[in-house]
């Protein structure tokens, strides 16, 4: 009797288990990062435009080597420019002719405001994934994958990487490199702001004047952050080498002797 009103019981409880909805398990490390990084390069850097262009355009281009064995450079690759237009042209010319020649094919070279709308929706849909992901549960784990995420994608940015260059000189103070990366983080994020406005208002409607602000306080308070950080690192290591020697610990010294006999 009792058997079986354990039986019973056991299986009430798996019918309502499976029942009822599944708790959501917050992002790992890796899906953070990988979709923070993903979201800079096609939405928040200064050529994520440029990029899904060129992807949308290399996809039609790709088609058409793969059907006839063609070649074409890719004009979203280069300047604009008569040579960019003349490229452009013998391209269009060229998928016109297999409409005629080989309508089996199916190959279409999008217009250009085809190329954009294709260039909106990528972005659009990794932008989607990251939300989608940050809605989720959150964890030290996840928040640290973003937030990393978010710094490795802008490190790939063309005008921070020309920034790097106008950093703060070497003998500069702690606070000093802090308050000048802060002043060159910010303004490369204004730069890269005004530059992709545009873009970021097709992918995202809400995206407004707010969120830009945000995103130059954020770049500065990471590049004080990141730059005075370094900073700090750097001369809390040349402390640590002027120390004397005999005032570390003997395990500390046995292991540098060891080192420098090696």
């Amino acid at each position: 009797m009792l058997l079986g009103l354990y039986t019973t019981d056991t299986a009430d409880t798996l019918i309502r288990a499976q029942a009822a909805p599944a708790a959501e398990l917050p992002p790992s490390f890796s899906e953070g990062y990988h979709a923070a990084f993903a979201e800079s390069r096609a939405f928040a850097n200064s050529d994520a435009l440029w990029r899904a262009r060129h992807e949308v355009a290399q996809a039609a281009l790709d088609r058409l080597e793969d059907a006839t064995g063609e070649v074409y450079a890719n004009p979203e690759a280069a300047a604009r420019g008569p040579n960019r237009d003349a490229l452009e042209r013998s391209i269009r010319a060229r998928f016109d002719s297999f409409k005629v020649e080989r309508p089996d094919l199916n190959l279409a070279y999008p217009t250009d405001d085809e190329i954009q709308a294709g260039a909106v929706a990528r972005a659009q849909k990794v932008k989607g994934k990251r939300e989608a992901l940050a809605a989720k549960p959150g964890s030290f784990a996840s928040g640290a994958g973003f937030l990393l995420g978010d710094i490795a994608g802008a490190m790939t940015d063309p005008l921070n990487i020309a920034s790097m260059f106008a950093g703060a000189p070497a003998g500069a103070g702690i606070l000093r490199t802090a308050a000048i990366e802060a002043g060159v983080a910010a303004g490369s994020q204004a730069v890269i702001e005004a530059g992709t406005s545009g873009f970021k208002k097709q992918v995202d409607p809400s995206y407004g004047l707010g969120e830009a602000a945000g995103n130059i306080a954020a770049a500065g308070a990471g590049g004080a952050i990141i730059g005075g950080g370094l900073k700090a690192a750097g001369r809390g290591l040349e402390w640590w080498r002027g120390r004397d020697r005999a005032e570390l610990p003997r395990e500390v010294q046995d292991a540098l002797n060891v080192t420098e006999r090696d």
